[in-house]
């Protein structure tokens, strides 16, 4: 494993961080089966099935968020300790073990564990190990490498859902579930144990790429650049750090609230069930561009900005589900999506650390990654609730839209955190 990678670091004429960044661009390329395009298209079949209600979806995320409460703290400190290399491969082997298992279930209790375990191995442990490692491996073109991730996402959204809704249109939920766990296990596994590694360090090299001789010679094994290094007991004693989490969690809520539940609320109005997959794969298109262009603004003008661009277009997104009543609309649909929802996984990976730099960048992530993440169950399970009580998505989404606003709102006046009278201009 680590011969491989010391032989492709002495040989590629650039920077290994690159090959990193495509190493977890294939991580993270699985997680899409526990994102809204594949939960909204085989849930249904089992609700029908099984004669499950539409609330006990939004319970299975509310569990997996709470896992995350538990597992996103560890997995930061095991990452600060032993390093991404372990986290990352522990929590994709667990991830797509619950994607296989999910093909198998029978009852709802099932249902909830295999779906908790594989949600908090995605949301809490391969995020938190995925956040910090491009930490440590990019400063200058953070924004950049998380860009090239975001499009890798892309692409997962464009290949998995199609795959997937023809799977269960010819062979049942139970062989789409089987599909995307395999597909979890061969794309992202191998590459993850060949090819990824820590840090820089291990190779010989430094942050982007540079000085590397310096960093050869670093005695003390703390970083040798301008960025700002906040310990983790500094940081969670910051305003700035609790408003970020507040915005973020604000809009992380809405989006889970009205994406989980979608496809449902899309199909309900005249939509047709392969015009919503493709609203997924069109929001991958979007993706792809606007992650590399959303990773430069993220490096010329800042996360915050970007991160504003992004959960506008949530907003805008929340509207259009909303009045969706034909299958064209499925277009304006995709490409919002693909900005909105793709900008805002791709900044907040990258903006906790350029507010609070990356040397305790694992703690950090695991501290707040709970609260973001419960924030997505809560989202979810009350849409759910509205729809068993209603019996419609009207009034909640429309909640959903106004507690974005609110976010953005939040996210305009957010200072940079101050430390020994030293301005974090992020």
């Amino acid at each position: 494993m680590k011969s491989l990678s010391n032989a492709l670091a002495q040989r590629l004429p650039f920077y290994y961080g690159w090959v990193v960044t495509v190493t977890v661009g294939l991580a993270i390329i699985p997680t899409v089966a526990f994102r809204p395009g594949i939960i909204g298209l085989l849930y249904p079949p089992m609700q029908d099935h099984f004669g499950w209600s539409r609330s006990s979806l939004g319970v299975a995320v509310f569990i997996g968020s709470g896992l995350v409460v538990i597992a996103a703290p560890v997995a930061g400190r095991l990452v600060d300790r032993y390093g991404a290399w372990l986290v990352l491969n522990i929590g994709t082997v667990l991830m797509g073990v619950c994607l296989i298992g999910l093909g198998t279930v029978s009852d709802l209790w099932a249902f909830y564990v295999l779906f908790g375990i594989g949600y908090a191995s995605f949301a809490g442990i391969n995020r938190v190990s995925i956040t910090s490692a491009m930490a440590h491996w990019f400063l200058e073109r953070r924004g950049r490498a998380m860009g090239i991730v975001a499009l890798m996402l892309g692409l997962g959204f464009v290949i998995v859902p199609p795959v997937t809704e023809r799977v269960l249109s010819s062979s049942g939920w139970q062989a789409s579930w089987y599909t995307v766990g395999l597909i979890t296990l061969l794309l992202a596994l191998p590459s993850g144990i060949l090819l990824f590694r820590n840090s820089p360090d291990s190779l010989g090299q430094s942050i982007d790429g540079k000085n590397v001789q310096q960093s050869i010679s670093s005695s003390l094994n703390q970083p040798k650049d301008s960025e700002i290094q906040w310990t983790f007991s500094e940081a969670i004693r910051t305003k700035t750090l609790w408003m970020l989490v507040a915005s973020v969690s604000l809009v992380e809520m809405s989006r889970n609230g009205v994406g989980i539940h979608m496809i449902a609320h899309m199909t309900e109005q005249g939509m047709s069930p392969a015009f919503a997959a493709i609203a997924f794969s069109i929001a991958g298109i979007t993706m792809i561009p606007m992650s590399i262009i959303l990773g430069i603004v993220v490096d010329k003008f800042g996360a915050r900005f970007a991160y504003g661009i992004a959960s506008s277009s949530v907003l805008i997104m929340g509207v259009l589900v909303i009045v969706a009543d034909s299958n064209m609309i499925a277009i304006p649909i995709g490409i919002t999506m693909g900005i909105g929802s793709g900008g805002v996984d791709m900044v907040m990976r990258v903006i906790f650390a350029n507010y609070f730099g990356r040397a305790s960048s694992g703690a950090v992530i695991g501290m707040v990654t709970p609260f973001i993440v419960i924030s997505l169950g809560v989202g979810a399970l009350i849409s759910g609730i509205f729809y068993d009580l209603q019996g419609d998505y009207y009034l909640v989404f429309w909640g959903w839209i106004s507690i974005t606003a609110l976010a953005i709102a939040i996210l305009t006046i957010i200072p940079s955190p101050r430390k020994m009278n030293l301005q974090a201009s992020k």
